[in-house]
C-alpha cells in the first residue's frame, strides 16, 4: 500500500467562528471522520484558529474577521471519507456560497 494524503482548501466569505465551527463539526461527523481531539484558540484583538485531530489526519479553519474570510483545509488519508466530505460540501448550499474561486483539490503520493 502506498502513502497517499487526499486534500481540500479553500477561502471561505465568512469570519463567523462559532457558525463555521458548528458546520464543519457537523461535516466531519457525518462524513465518518473519527474526531480524537479539537482544539481551538481566538486571537486578541481577533482571528479563530479551530483543529480537529482525525483517526485519518486533520481539518482546520483560520479566520480573519478583519477580511471576512476564513481558510479551510481537510487533510485525509481514508478516500471514502474524504469522498464523502466532498460530496457533502458540494451539496451543502451553506458552505457553497461561502466559497471563493480558486478551490483546491489534490493528492499527494509519495511513490
Amino acid at each position: 500500500m502506498k502513502p497517499e494524503i487526499f486534500e481540500f482548501s479553500s477561502w471561505l466569505n465568512s469570519s463567523d467562528s462559532k457558525a463555521l465551527q458548528e458546520i464543519f463539526d457537523v461535516l466531519l461527523k457525518k462524513s465518518g471522520f473519527t474526531i480524537l481531539n479539537f482544539i481551538d484558540h481566538t486571537f486578541i484583538p481577533h482571528g479563530y484558529t479551530a483543529i480537529w485531530l482525525l483517526s485519518d489526519s486533520h481539518f482546520a479553519i483560520h479566520t480573519f474577521p478583519e477580511k471576512k474570510q476564513a481558510y479551510i483545509q481537510l487533510s485525509s488519508c481514508n478516500k471514502k471519507k474524504y469522498d464523502i466530505f466532498m460530496n457533502m460540501l458540494k451539496k451543502s448550499l451553506i458552505v457553497r456560497s461561502l466559497c471563493q474561486e480558486g478551490v483546491k483539490v489534490g493528492i499527494v503520493s509519495n511513490s
